[in-house]
């Protein structure tokens, strides 16, 4: 019953990293000049960015084959928002406990549960 329910949390993590990593934020206007309005942003929670940063790390270390992959969709999650915006919510206490959380949970998880849904997710897979 535990294994089911943590292959289960994995997979919905993994399907909900995977819609975010596609995430494309809204096009602006020629007219807009500033990159880093509010309208160009694809809208993400620190608790949201811990989560998707805790288990594409996670990924990258036990598919390290597949690392650089998990850094472009970490990238894809994150474009849009300035470094400093990121830098700033990483160094935060909320970003700090969540990502405590995720390596938590995840850590409890057979290590070929979570390699088969890191592939899976890098070969799109929902």
């Amino acid at each position: 019953m535990r294994l089911r329910f943590s292959v289960a949390v994995i997979t919905g993590t993994v399907l909900a990293v995977s819609s975010l990593s596609h995430a494309t934020p809204p096009t602006q206007s020629t007219s807009v000049k500033s990159t880093s309005s509010p309208a160009s942003k694809t809208p993400i929670t620190i608790e949201g960015l811990a989560r998707v940063q805790g288990i594409l790390n996670y990924c990258a270390v036990v598919d390290s084959k597949s690392a650089a992959k998990y850094q472009q969709a970490l990238s894809n999650v994150i474009s849009g928002h300035s470094t400093s915006e990121i830098k700033e919510d990483q160094s935060s206490s909320r970003f700090v406990y969540a990502l405590g959380v995720v390596d938590t949970e995840i850590a409890k998880l057979p290590v070929a549960t979570v390699v088969s849904s890191c592939k899976n997710f890098i070969a799109g897979g929902r």
